[in-house]
């Protein structure tokens, strides 16, 4: 007779953002012993969980993975869709706000007024948005960055990455061609802030 006690565990999970994620932590957990069956549910943002198993160390293994996790009430599921909306308005918020500063500064070049990087004072005026295009980087995306960060420690690729470094590499491209536009032939000499921003 068979006297494994097989339970249920549901977990909230926090910092997934794509399939590779998903996988990921259905793997981590998988490997638990006493794991029967995981399966992330991406849309809920949840992962049930089948097993003789703590959820101690269920929520250990999905750490381990890069992403946090916490034990799912019945109880709490009202308080849990709040706590998403409330989220959700948060990074609306943010985006709308990226957005907005990434189309000005994308039709900026096209206006009489743009600054030019064949001067100093340009130069200075385009190192001046691009700290603000940084700023606004950080505030509207830092949750993304800081998942990229956490992918890398793991040694993990998830879409986080892929925003990343694509904005990563669009400003940092920028700042280069501001401060050293020598460096590349003058049709080359673009600055994509707004990429960054938009992206």
């Amino acid at each position: 007779m068979n006297d494994i006690e097989i339970k249920t565990t549901v977990l909230k999970l926090q910092g997934v953002s794509c399939q590779s994620c998903v996988k990921t932590i259905e793997s981590a957990l998988k490997a638990v012993p006493g794991v029967i069956s995981a399966d992330v549910n991406f849309a809920a943002r949840s992962v049930t969980v089948s097993g003789d198993v703590s959820a101690d160390a269920l929520i250990k293994a999905v750490k381990g993975s890069g992403y946090q996790a916490v034990l799912s009430q019945a109880s709490d599921d009202a308080s849990d869709d709040l706590a998403e909306m409330s989220h959700m308005r948060t990074l609306f918020r943010k985006a709308s706000v990226a957005g907005l500063v990434g189309v000005l500064l994308f039709f900026l070049p096209w206006t009489p007024w743009a600054p030019s990087l064949s001067v100093f004072s340009g130069q200075m005026a385009w190192g001046v948005l691009g700290l603000v295009t940084l700023a606004i980087m950080a505030y509207a995306g830092g949750y993304l960055y800081r998942g990229a960060w956490s992918g890398f420690l793991h040694h993990l690729a998830t879409m986080d990455t892929l925003i990343a470094i694509g904005t990563g590499a669009a400003w940092l491209y920028s700042i280069v061609i501001v401060f050293a536009p020598t460096l590349v032939p003058p049709s080359a000499r673009h600055v994509y802030f707004e990429a960054a921003l938009i992206i």
